[in-house]
């Protein structure tokens, strides 16, 4: 009961008057995407509110005055439809589908990713048509919504900000490759195959402990949610090994720093991993993650699939018993992988290193 009259409490604030910013996090998942700008506008002293559920880690990092907590998901996600803002700020796609209605209280919804992943192949078709701007990480995101904006004659301003979680990503990051044999297993999720982690990974992860390197998998939350029961059955096959390790840690970038290379799938997690450390990428050539059949009508090829070479190197399924030598062959290379991945980086992302400023600044502009 105490919890539900703060719930109404923080959810009638909201809607009673007019705010400037309002930042909103639909789980404590996205939070860390959100987390170098809240800090930066508290700093600097501007007008916000952090929106957030009550098992958020910013809860701790913020200001109790910048933040509005709710412990139901019945009223943070019904903020959508009665938010009263010059600006909310949000990573959430498909606003005005899935039962999330757009605010007519809101002057102007901003959507910021939480991958530099293409726009039009692993979202839903149509994921963004109802924002009224975006912060685009790169020149691919920023050339396939013109594509489709212009295809839809639809004014949505597109604002070239870069990605101030990779900014904060190489802040922390340490040149020095680690020495160790760990190996981190990070794929996404599939919507059309619910047995997807047995099928693609079960069999490199034994090849690859078989060969004395331990492994550490950390699954995407959205595959244990809509598939635990699976998900459950793939880690018992494992559970066992003393040198297999599962990850669900909030931030992943202690265990990301500390393993010798990343095997993915189609995850924006590769080009986190690769851009932040400079070590390359194993693809697994897995079963292609689409939400968006019409993708291949737009001029662009999604990134994911573009830049995969460039991020590493490619096995397929069948290579998977010669993933020992693989791993050899990246380490003897890595000079000159890391010069590819810089090269693409530097290409494909706006405003390294001082995204976080032009985001700040842009914000500020507007209130």
């Amino acid at each position: 009961m105490y919890n539900l009259l703060k719930d109404l409490f923080s959810f009638f604030s909201l809607v009673s008057k007019k705010h400037s910013i309002i930042i909103f996090s639909e789980s404590r998942h996205y939070s860390k995407y959100f987390r170098s700008i809240v800090l930066e506008l508290e700093k600097k002293n501007l007008n916000f509110f952090y929106v957030c559920k009550n098992d958020d880690p910013l809860i701790h990092e913020l200001s109790k005055n910048n933040v509005k907590i709710f412990h139901s998901n019945f009223f943070l996600l019904n903020i959508f439809s009665v938010v009263n803002c010059k600006y909310l700020l949000l990573s959430t796609p498909d606003i005005g589908k899935r039962g999330l209605q757009k605010s007519k209280l809101c002057n102007k919804i901003i959507y910021l990713f939480h991958s530099p992943v293409s726009t039009h192949m692993i979202y839903n078709e149509g994921a963004f048509d109802n924002y009224d701007i975006i912060f685009c990480i790169g020149a691919h995101q920023y050339l396939e919504l013109k594509e489709r904006f212009n295809t839809l004659k639809k004014n949505i301003e597109l604002v070239q900000i870069g990605y101030p979680y990779l900014d904060s990503l190489r802040v922390k990051s340490k040149e020095k490759v680690p020495s160790s044999d760990t190996i981190l297993i990070a794929p996404s999720w599939n919507s059309e195959n619910e047995n997807y982690y047995e099928i693609y990974f079960s069999k490199i992860i034994q090849v690859l402990l078989d060969n004395a390197f331990k492994v550490i998998f950390r699954p995407h939350p959205e595959y244990v949610k809509r598939y635990l029961i699976n998900y459950n059955n793939f880690i018992k096959l494992f559970k066992s090994e003393k040198n297999f390790e599962v990850n669900v840690s909030e931030d992943s970038f202690d265990v990301q720093k500390n393993s010798r290379f990343l095997i993915s799938d189609w995850s924006g997690i590769a080009f986190e991993y690769a851009f932040t450390f400079n070590r390359p990428v194993i693809f697994i050539n897995s079963q292609k993650k689409v939400l968006n059949k019409n993708f291949n009508k737009f001029s662009y090829q999604p990134i994911e699939i573009s830049a995969r070479s460039e991020l590493g190197q490619i096995i397929q399924i069948d290579e998977i018993e010669n993933i020992s030598q693989i791993i050899k062959n990246l380490t003897l290379n890595e000079k000159f992988h890391e010069e590819k991945i810089n090269v693409l980086r530097d290409k494909i992302v706006y405003n390294i290193d001082s995204s976080l400023d032009k985001t700040i600044k842009y914000l500020k502009s507007k209130i």
